[in-house]
């Protein structure tokens, strides 16, 4: 078990401001411990060796709330350590400030009872027990965190016209912007059929989500703090929910997800140098491209129905990592049984990208079994459709597998825990 020896600090911390007084050293009476900051090496023959220490880096956060704050981190190993002190920084004063000990070679703490919606920055060093004396490494690089930002809540989420919802919220301070999600499961299941859209800007109030299918979604808002690389998301607000009236063809809806070409260069790589997006307008016609290509290719290149739809489904992915909508974990592969003309059933790998989240399988392998390349027969096949099922055999699944490429926008999110 990951332990934290103490959290107990004989100096008062001003956390809210980050203005603290400054120390050299401390005890902690509880444990024990006695830290001397004074600690050097010299060649007094009765002074013990300094040991060699772990240098602390890749300090990461994996998650936050209102008042805590977990860490994790990767060190080198130059000797043996007892344990690991992590301390918050006054970059104003360049003093650290002791918050916890960490026992062995764990690399894990929970900081808690700091302020809510304040930003810190955390340092970490190791330290060995020698003669009586803790005896410290050099401190990691300051990394700034934060605990949970301040939410807010929606005002109204309102169908509005062929494809559309309005969604309206109420403001919040100090904040980098707004993340909206939306799903037709009313408990937000945590797979393809959520969606996220990230609204940049504090002043924002309102945004129009389009490209959605026919039926019932529901809504919800949190807010979003950019501390250097990462986004720091708040807990979401309550749901509402609304009726989309009118229904959208396949085009339309991937059409309402604006791509750009960034992903051009991991596209060429998964398609030998054969698909170039920067030549498409839309998104519709980018994904009719890679599927063509894939349909045309995978005898070509020895590629079985792994190989072909692995490659396809990491070329969307890349097409997709900037797009505005973020779909957590759209674009997968489904392994099962499919029904050929003569009663046999072969395992088989299809792709399942879920659009306005609903799902459909595309299948550029038996496309271009059929040698005919227009994406037509295996493509935007609604799952769970009665065409999906005299195709596609569900009792035996074999598993989802999911493409190497990523989302950009997701990439250094943390997300807060109630």
């Amino acid at each position: 078990m990951k332990k934290i020896i103490s959290t107990l600090l004989a100096v008062s911390i001003a956390f809210c401001s980050l203005a603290f007084g400054a120390t050299v050293s401390y005890a902690d009476e509880q444990s024990g411990l006695y830290i001397n900051e004074n600690y050097e090496h010299n060649n007094d023959i009765n002074t013990p060796e300094v040991p060699d220490q772990s240098v602390i880096s890749d300090i990461s956060v994996s998650r936050v709330s209102k008042t805590d704050i977990e860490i994790y981190w990767n060190c080198s190993y130059y000797g043996s350590v007892d344990g690991y002190e992590v301390s918050l920084y006054d970059e104003k004063t360049n003093t650290y400030f002791p918050k916890a000990y960490v026992e062995g070679n764990n690399f894990y703490c929970i900081l808690s009872s700091l302020n809510k919606n304040t930003g810190y920055k955390i340092c970490v060093r190791s330290y060995v027990f020698q003669n009586g004396t803790y005896v410290f490494g050099a401190y990691s690089a300051p990394v700034a965190v934060m605990t949970s930002p301040s939410g807010t809540s929606l005002s109204s989420a309102k169908y509005t016209s062929k494809g559309k919802v309005s969604v309206k919220w109420k403001k919040a301070k100090n904040v980098s912007g707004y993340v909206i999600e939306y799903s037709r499961n009313k408990k937000f299941k945590d797979d393809g059929s959520k969606c996220t859209v990230f609204v940049s800007g504090k002043s924002k109030s309102a945004k129009t989500i389009s490209g959605l299918a026919k039926g019932k979604y529901y809504f919800r808002i949190a807010t979003y703090k950019t501390v250097g690389r990462a986004r720091y998301i708040s807990s979401f607000s309550k749901a509402k929910s609304t009726t989309v009236k009118s229904n959208l063809s396949v085009k339309q809806m991937l059409n309402a997800i604006k791509t750009d070409n960034s992903g051009a260069k991991q596209i060429k790589k998964y398609t030998d140098g054969g698909v170039n997006i920067a030549k498409y307008k839309t998104t519709y016609d980018k994904v009719k491209a890679i599927y063509v290509w894939h349909a045309k290719n995978y005898k070509k290149h020895g590629w079985n129905c792994v190989g072909c739809n692995s490659n396809f489904n990491d070329c969307l992915a890349a097409l997709f990592s900037k797009s505005e909508k973020r779909y957590d974990s759209f674009i997968t592969l489904e392994a099962g049984k499919v029904k050929n003309k003569d009663g046999s059933r072969p395992i088989h790998k299809w792709a399942v990208i879920y659009i306005a989240g609903k799902p459909y399988i595309f299948d550029p392998r038996l496309q271009g079994y059929t040698k005919s390349y227009t994406p037509t027969t295996y493509f935007a096949i609604a799952k769970g459709s009665k065409r999906a099922k005299a195709i596609y055999i569900y009792e035996y699944g074999y598993g989802t597998f999911y493409p190497d490429e990523s989302n950009v926008y997701f990439q250094y999110c943390v997300e807060s825990i109630k």
